[in-house]
Parts: C-alpha cells; sequence; structure tokens
C-alpha cells in the first residue's frame, strides 16, 4: 500500500500547529500571571514609600511641636543644668502642652493622647506618651502614630518613635533628642 506524502504532510502541519497554539496560551497565562505579581509588588511598593513618608512626616510634625514649646512654654533655668528633677518635670509638661494642642483639634473625639504612663521593655524602663494614629491624606489610608519615651538610665534624653502606616505596610522612623537643656536653658 502506497502512502500519499501529501496526506502525510497534512496531518503533521496540524499537530504542529496545535503544539504551537499551546505553546503560545501558556506564554500568554504566564505572562498574565507575571503581570498580576508586577501589580502587587509595585502596590507593597508604593505602600512601604507612602508609610515611610508618612513616619518621617511624623518626626518633622513633633520636631515643629517640640521647638514651638520650647519658644513658648517650656520653663528656663539660667544655669545652664538640668538636674534630673527638671528633665522629669520637662518631659511632663511636654506632655500636657501636646495634651492641650492636639486633643480636640488635631486627633478626632475618638482619639486623644493619653497621660504619661510608666513603661518596661527588654529591661529598659522609663515614662512613655502614646499620640495616636494622625492622618496624612484625606482617605485616612496612610498615616503615623508617636511615641515619647523618656529612659530612667538617660532622663535628659529624649526618644521619639513614629511609624507610618499606609494599607498593609508599617515603616518606623526614631529620634533622639537631646533638647532637654536647651528647653530648660
Amino acid at each position: 500500500m502506497k502512502v500519499n506524502k501529501a496526506n502525510s504532510r497534512r496531518g503533521f502541519s496540524s499537530i504542529m500547529a496545535v503544539i504551537f497554539v499551546a505553546l503560545f496560551s501558556m506564554l500568554a497565562i504566564s505572562f498574565t500571571a507575571i503581570s498580576g505579581i508586577n501589580i502587587q509588588v509595585s502596590k507593597n511598593h508604593r505602600d512601604m514609600s507612602a508609610a515611610q513618608a508618612a513616619s518621617e512626616s511624623g518626626l518633622e510634625f513633633i520636631h515643629y511641636l517640640i521647638n514651638d514649646y520650647i519658644a513658648n512654654g517650656a520653663d528656663k533655668t539660667f544655669d545652664n543644668t538640668v538636674s534630673d528633677d527638671d528633665a522629669v518635670n520637662t518631659f511632663n509638661d511636654l506632655a500636657s502642652y501636646l495634651q492641650d494642642k492636639l486633643n480636640g483639634n488635631l486627633l478626632s473625639s475618638y482619639q486623644s493622647i493619653g497621660n504619661v504612663v510608666s513603661f518596661s521593655e527588654n529591661g529598659s524602663t522609663g515614662l512613655e506618651l502614646l499620640i495616636p494614629e494622625v492622618s496624612v491624606t484625606s482617605s485616612q489610608q496612610v498615616n503615623f502614630s508617636l511615641k515619647f519615651r523618656q529612659y530612667n538610665n538617660d532622663l535628659k534624653s529624649l526618644e521619639v518613635i513614629s511609624t507610618g502606616r499606609a494599607g498593609q505596610s508599617h515603616e518606623t522612623a526614631l529620634s533622639i533628642m537631646n533638647k532637654k537643656a536647651k528647653m530648660l536653658r
């Protein structure tokens, strides 16, 4: 029996066409999956950048308020020294100043600055003041919160921790200020 070469080639080209269609379909599905992953990665990057910017905005915001406190409300001493009692009193006065300045003004009615509380973390103790989330954008999806700490082993320094949030991302910025002497001078 003779096999017609033309008929066998038609079958071969049909099989090759099906293989190429399947191959290109798999490539298209792969590209779609990769583009979905790229979209998620870019969203995460955007949220992380926004959270970092919010965190840094929190530090700038609090530097402004502390400088305003120094100019208008800080106790002054004229002997250019600061005792530990002066440092603790200044921390408490700063907390009161921030409560008066922010409660009911920048923070919504369900949020307010609490009182100064004692903390203990990783063997360190001291005083702490928390400022709840302050919105950076009108949609309230990007915000920062602040934490002030005065450690018992270094009463003349003020640690400010600003945590920015955007979506599911959190970024933290830290500032340690030795402005107690300046506030009391």
